[in-house]
């Protein structure tokens, strides 16, 4: 199967990290259960769908003489790794999140890792592979848990484009990126190397109802209900510079990515690939004292993008590597960059699961969502709601912060997103 687009260009990102001693772009979904699930429950449901078993076939490889990735099934019966482990009282199961990761090389594109608590629950910690899956693939493949796969396994690309729009859309993107990703972006940290460790660090807060409803308040006092990512993504803006900006940093502009998937939730759109584009927000120093001028650039820069087809450039500029040899395009990826034209990372994901009350017929308890990051200089900012309960999921390239840091981070964001001040204020 040839990779197209954001498909193609994943398999850069994931040599990239290994090159430098992670474990692949991955994305994990955590599901606790109410009552005990063994792992030959789950072989038994993974054995009974050729669906999964199909997914769970598929692996990275490389034609020769030249080498091009493309994505083949493996000969024989599809297997889903499954392992577990049994907590003991008071002890905590995040740390599993550093040992479980997939390798499309040499594994399956998504493993299974079952904790089993004292209470008679069951966490269900699901890792893929995010060259094959975003987060609709996700929900799609676990939907299979629960009935079967509900949409086709490969959907419907859209069609090819000319070579003149081909050769219009690369350069449009490569012009983007030399007129917005200078070497003037703002960093979070002076000085931190593209080879900084890749590991992660997680934290996650909630929000009550009160303060829920504060944030929707916010929303619709400026009329943005149906431009809620706007107002996440300013207030986050406003928050990271003035709360991690440094005295060398704060001239420097901010460009944020904000994913956005490509695909539709048609009957035709299938379960892979990760069809996945990126919309870029530049922001100057000068607006970064007030909320509103924010949200007006942030808004100008969304319906001059959507007008400009930039999306779909950048999509196109991916996909032109698919004739460059990967020795070539891995070289690349390694040039020092520090992250700098994708220096922050937010993603709104919505209602997580909203229609699921029960997961291979046991009580759904809670879903969290830990987001891969690795891109320097290491945060990425998750949005998402369970069954009404707000949330905010950091991720932090390990050391790049300590765990006071990130605390304060969360209570800043959390009081501007609820229309209280935010503090302009160092942390030292």
């Amino acid at each position: 199967m040839k990779l197209r687009g954001m498909d193609y260009f994943q398999v850069l990102i994931d040599h990239h990290i290994k090159k430098h001693g992670g474990s692949t772009h991955q994305a994990r979904i955590f599901l606790l259960l109410d009552g005990l699930v063994s792992e030959e429950e789950v072989r038994s449901i993974v054995q009974a769908d050729p669906a999964i078993r199909w997914i769970c076939s598929l692996r990275l490889e490389f034609t020769k003489p030249i080498p091009y990735a493309r994505i083949r099934p493996q000969a024989g019966t599809g297997h889903l790794p499954v392992s577990s482990i049994v907590l003991g009282d008071g002890e905590s199961w995040e740390s599993i999140l550093d040992s479980e990761h997939t390798d499309l090389r040499s594994g399956s594109p998504v493993c299974l890792q079952l904790i089993h608590f004292p209470e008679d629950r069951t966490g269900m910690l699901f890792t893929f592979n995010h060259i094959l899956f975003d987060y609709q693939g996700i929900e799609q493949f676990l939907n299979g848990f629960t009935g079967g796969l509900p949409r086709p396994v490969i959907g419907e690309y859209p069609r090819t484009t000319g070579i003149r729009s081909r050769i219009s859309e690369f350069f449009q993107a490569i012009g983007y990126a030399f007129r917005k990703g200078g070497r003037s972006i703002f960093s979070l940290r002076p000085g931190v190397l593209p080879t900084f460790p890749v590991q992660t660090n997680y934290l996650t807060t909630s929000w009550t109802d009160e303060e829920f409803i504060l944030y929707q308040s916010c929303l619709n006092r400026r009329g943005l209900e149906l431009q809620e990512s706007i107002y996440l993504l300013a207030v986050s803006a406003m928050v990271i510079y003035h709360q991690f900006g440094t005295d060398l940093s704060r001239d420097k502009k901010m460009l944020f990515q904000l994913p956005s998937s490509t695909r539709t939730r048609k009957k035709n759109s299938g379960l892979l690939f990760n069809a996945l584009s990126f919309f870029y927000f530049n922001l100057h120093p000068d607006q970064m004292y007030d909320l509103d001028e924010v949200i007006r650039q942030l808004s100008h820069d969304l319906k001059e993008q959507i007008r400009g087809g930039l999306p779909r450039a950048f999509l196109t500029f991916s996909d032109i590597y698919k004739v460059i040899p990967f020795p070539i395009y891995s070289w690349m990826l390694g040039l020092p960059s520090g992250g700098q034209l994708g220096s922050f990372n937010i993603s709104i994901l919505g209602q997580t699961f909203s229609g699921m009350s029960r997961f291979m017929g046991k009580p759904l308890l809670d879903v969290a969502n830990f987001p891969s990051n690795t891109i320097q200089p290491g945060l990425t900012l998750v949005f998402y709601s369970f069954r009404g309960e707000f949330r905010m999921t950091t991720s932090w390239v390990r050391d790049m912060f300590d765990r006071e840091e990130q605390m304060n981070f969360h209570r800043e964001l959390k009081k501007g997103l609820s229309g209280q001040h935010v503090i302009f204020k160092d942390l030292k």
